[in-house]
C-alpha cells in the first residue's frame, strides 16, 4: 500500500508540476513591441522570427535555477526595424522537459519558450 501510495504521489508530482512563469520586461529601446497592430502611421512588415529558449526549475517548479529572458530574445529583431508587431509569446512542456522531469523523479523541471512576431518598418 504504502509503494502504491509513494508512486501515485511520485507520478502527480511529475505530471502536475506548476509555478512556472514567463517574465517580460518592457524594451528599453523606445521601439514599439505589440501584441496586434495599431499604429498610426504606414508601415511594412520587413520580416518574421521564432526564437526559443529553455528554463529550469528546483521541485517541480517551485525554485528557478534559469529562467528565458524574453527581452534577450527580441533584441536582436528590434534592432533591424522600427518596431515588433503581432507578438506571441508562450511555453509549453514538450517530449525533452518531459524526459528531464522524469529522470530525475521531479527534482529538476524544464519548460520550453518561444516567442514570435513581425518585425516592421515605418514608410514615409
Amino acid at each position: 500500500m504504502k509503494v502504491l501510495l509513494l508512486a501515485t504521489s511520485l507520478a502527480a508530482h511529475m505530471v502536475l508540476s506548476g509555478c512556472y512563469a514567463l517574465h517580460y520586461e518592457p524594451v528599453k529601446s523606445g521601439k514599439p513591441v505589440l501584441t496586434g497592430i495599431a499604429l498610426d502611421r504606414p508601415y511594412k512588415i520587413t520580416g518574421h522570427f521564432a526564437e526559443s529558449g529553455r528554463h529550469f526549475y528546483l521541485f517541480g517548479g517551485l525554485i528557478p535555477i534559469t529562467d528565458t529572458d524574453v527581452t534577450r530574445l527580441l533584441a536582436p529583431h528590434l534592432n533591424g526595424g522600427d518596431g515588433i508587431a503581432n507578438l506571441k509569446a508562450g511555453e509549453k512542456f514538450g517530449l525533452f522537459n518531459w524526459a528531464v522531469n522524469f529522470l530525475t523523479v521531479g527534482i529538476l523541471t524544464s519548460r520550453s519558450a518561444r516567442v514570435e512576431g513581425d518585425v516592421f518598418i515605418y514608410t514615409p
